[in-house]
């Protein structure tokens, strides 16, 4: 099976650099391309509209994409009988200095993303949405890896809709994961991605929209507690001061045991106790690392 489908892969690849069979011309700055029209408006209603919605590229068979790069419209035609792209900077036949703005794999799969977007291919901004996401989780946190995912911040913001959640919602996520454990240079190249006003609002909104953390069920109990229980018991014991039996018979009769009282309240004064130290030592190494411009941060 997989062998059938490496074949199949190999044949359309020749299919493609061949234009062999072909009956519609693709025309990029200079760069043409022998396809064949099946392949294309069954799959997108934008090359439908072009082939057989009666404009001049049906009649001549020739449709002309001035305004993309050559190797971003070649990727695009890989897809387009290969179900893949190939991303390898600097170094495909279309590569030329006008693409010097693909700097890493994310700004290629961005750009697919793109394209998927603007010729109407689901199966292409899927592709690229998913290899994205893939090749930005990267693991650690160097100086390499963090000016990738800092520097495509822009073109993701700039290529994309507002409406258009499926790249900025990866970019945001990974980038907010990183900030906890953030090094020094990368609060620093952070200043520029935030220059990006709907990426620096994503961010706030994200921090709070942020999932609840492990002891989220235990405060929750706690405030059942604090505020429907003990002001029970504190009310039937002013009235009248109850007998060791009387006072168990009525702690079971809120829907708690003494045990569990005594336990969540260690529980909780013991986390309390834990996440003060904590942010005494995080605001202390966060003043000496970041200054004060990211006081804002602190505060959310």
């Amino acid at each position: 099976m997989a062998e059938s489908a490496q074949e199949m892969e190999i044949a359309m690849k020749r299919l493609l650099n061949t234009g062999e069979g072909a009956d519609l011309t693709l025309v990029c700055r200079g760069k043409t391309w022998r396809v064949h029209s099946s392949y294309l408006w069954p799959r997108s209603s934008w090359f439908k509209a072009a082939c057989k919605g009666g404009f001049k590229e049906g009649e001549t068979q020739q449709i002309e994409l001035p305004e993309e790069e050559p190797s971003m419209v070649y990727r695009m035609l890989q897809h387009l009988y290969m179900q893949t792209y190939i991303v390898n900077l600097g170094q495909d036949e279309f590569w030329s200095l006008n693409d010097s703005w693909a700097k890493t794999r994310l700004h290629v799969h961005a750009q697919m993303y793109s394209l998927g977007d603007k010729y109407d291919l689901p199966g292409l901004k899927k592709e690229a949405a998913r290899r994205f996401n893939e090749d930005v989780k990267i693991s650690g946190d160097s100086k390499c890896e963090t000016l990738t995912l800092l520097s495509v911040v822009p073109t993701v913001y700039e290529i994309t809709l507002d409406s258009d959640r499926g790249l900025r919602d990866i970019v945001v996520r990974q980038i907010f994961q990183r900030y906890a454990t953030a090094s020094k240079h990368f609060v620093e190249e952070l200043d520029t991605a935030l220059e990006v006003r709907q990426f620096a609002r994503d961010i706030i909104v994200l921090h709070r929209k942020k999932p609840p953390t492990k002891h989220a069920a235990l405060i929750r109990e706690m405030y059942w507690i604090w505020h429907y229980c003990v002001p029970r018991l504190q009310v039937v014991t002013v009235i009248s001061p109850p007998t060791t039996a009387a006072f168990r018979a009525r702690l079971l009769a809120t829907g708690i045991s003494l045990a569990r009282l005594v336990w969540l309240f260690s529980v909780v004064h013991g986390v309390l106790a834990l996440v003060s130290i904590l942010k005494g030592l995080f605001e202390m190494l966060l003043g000496q690392s970041r200054g004060s411009r990211y006081d804002w941060a602190r505060t959310w």
